[in-house]
């Protein structure tokens, strides 16, 4: 009797130390996650800028990185800022006109046609 007993304590021990590995094991298997980050680039330049949108995809398993991360660009656009070259160019043509009348000795009269053609290419 007293060996029967012995046996099911053995018995519900082993049962108990089988449980709790199985257990152990289905909590720490490799878990595969797939994490997303957006991707928002902007950058301004002088006379232009520049406006990237996408994603990154990062892949892990158990908490760690698997290999790099891959950005897909959904969305790209470069533009150029027209105002601010306009500017520029009636900002400059002042200095531009001084400059080429004293090293060119163009008279008043020429440059007159000059600042007609560049006012009809600008518009």
């Amino acid at each position: 009797m007293l060996t029967t007993v012995f046996v099911m304590q053995l018995f519900l021990i082993v049962l108990l130390v089988v449980g709790f590995i199985v257990c152990y094991r289905r909590l720490n298997e490799k878990r595969v996650i797939v994490k997303y980050d957006p991707l928002i680039y902007y950058e301004k330049k002088l006379f232009r800028h520049k406006v990237v949108a996408g994603y990154s995809m990062q892949i892990y398993c158990c908490g760690l990185p698997v290999g790099e991360p891959s950005k897909r660009i959904v969305y790209e656009a470069n533009e150029v800022d027209k105002d601010a070259i306009e500017k520029a160019i009636r900002d400059a043509l002042p200095t531009l006109t001084k400059g080429m009348t004293a090293a060119l000795g163009i008279s008043s009269i020429e440059l007159s046609e000059i600042r007609k053609a560049i006012k009809k290419v600008l518009g």
